[in-house]
């Protein structure tokens, strides 16, 4: 029997029987195997993410995680009525929820694009995760907002027709903007609408091997890893932050495992000791100073409370094991430039992204 991981979408095959507890050996979370893989899906949910008052897959009109992966699967196995089954529990309507899942199944983008099946199978996940929810945006913006965090490895070009098409609605879209042409809002060319990918770039060679849902918290933080910086002021390496934080979450927060695996990556450190005093509030800092039987006073500075731990005994072993509880990392130093390189061809495939999301999609509401 073959099943998928209902946490992070790992395929497993072996002798499962219905109703066994299985451990996955990617994520180490446990689940109940099914017959169906949206019971399945349910069953993990449930148990996992204690429900809230629209239920264990959404918060609001958000979902609760990221569900690419597990729809991946249902379209290699052909099976639309399980990710119907899953839309309805966005909508609450499953003669609505078939229609924008049926809509786009079968969609032919060949006319449009050109990409590996793999890459297809991905962007058509992405746009299917879109539609379990309406945002205030057009989906055509909601699209490309996921085509920009998912950090792409492998070549996604527009077809000629294509090209043609879409450079004429970025005409009129400018045009509309700018109808007597005193802007600053220069026309989109094809050269913006190609985008070539990093050589020789470790990072983005690590993520060619990856999983699209590693991907997109990969690429979620290595954008934490420029907070608050920008230009000359931005000192190398110099933005520490908690990695579980480093997520988009219109769009499905639970990526535990995909933390986990980037931790194990060498692509992060931890901060170094001289940083550990921006990392704690002055109330933090009185707390772990209670915490070792040390006083404080509310005119200490951050600095001078780190000073009293350092200098506790074995104090500098004991703050460093609290900044790895804490989960705070940063960028390891010698990949600064090739997150920059990264961020750049992101910022590159800005029009090419908003082209693909232009493409007439069945049942698309823009």
């Amino acid at each position: 029997m073959k099943t998928d991981c209902p946490n992070c979408s790992w395929l497993l095959e072996g002798g499962f029987t219905q109703g066994a507890s299985v451990v996955c050996p990617f994520c180490g979370e446990t689940f109940e195997v099914c017959a169906a893989p949206f019971e399945q899906l349910r069953k993990f949910v449930e148990t996992h993410w204690p429900a809230v008052e629209f239920g264990p897959f959404r918060d609001d009109g958000y979902p609760r995680k990221n569900y690419t992966g597990w729809i991946i699967h249902r379209l290699r196995d052909n099976d639309p009525a399980a990710v119907i089954d899953l839309m309805t529990e966005f909508h609450r309507d499953r003669e609505y929820a078939a229609e924008k899942v049926n809509t786009l199944w079968t969609f032919d983008f060949s006319p449009y694009l050109r990409a590996e099946p793999e890459t297809l199978e991905e962007i058509r996940a992405l746009w299917l995760r879109v539609r379990f929810t309406s945002h205030a945006r057009p989906e055509s913006q909601n699209i490309a907002i996921l085509l920009r965090g998912a950090l792409w490895t492998e070549k996604i070009e527009l077809t000629p027709y294509w090209t043609g098409k879409a450079l004429e609605l970025f005409e009129k879209e400018r045009q509309g903007l700018d109808p007597d042409g005193t802007g600053e809002m220069e026309p989109v060319t094809e050269s913006d609408l190609a985008v070539s990918l990093p050589q020789g770039n470790p990072l983005f060679d690590w993520a060619a091997a990856a999983p699209l849902a590693i991907r997109e918290r990969l690429q979620f933080a290595l954008q934490m890893c420029d907070y608050g910086f920008s230009g000359d002021t931005r000192p190398p390496n110099g933005h520490q932050f908690k990695l579980d934080s480093a997520q988009e979450y219109r769009w499905g927060a639970d990526c535990g495992y995909a933390s986990k695996c980037l931790m194990d990556s060498n692509i992060f450190c931890d901060p170094p000791p001289e940083t550990y005093a921006k990392l704690f509030s002055k109330e933090e800092f009185s707390a772990l100073l209670a915490e070792r039987g040390l006083s404080s006073k509310p005119s200490y500075s951050r600095k001078r409370m780190l000073d009293l731990l350092l200098d506790a005994s074995d104090g500098g072993a004991w703050m460093e094991q609290k900044v790895k509880e804490q989960k705070y990392i940063r960028l390891h130093p010698t990949l600064s430039d090739y997150r920059d390189e990264i961020e750049e061809n992101i910022r590159n495939g800005y029009r090419l992204y908003e082209a693909l999301g232009m493409i007439p999609v069945p049942g698309k509401e823009d």
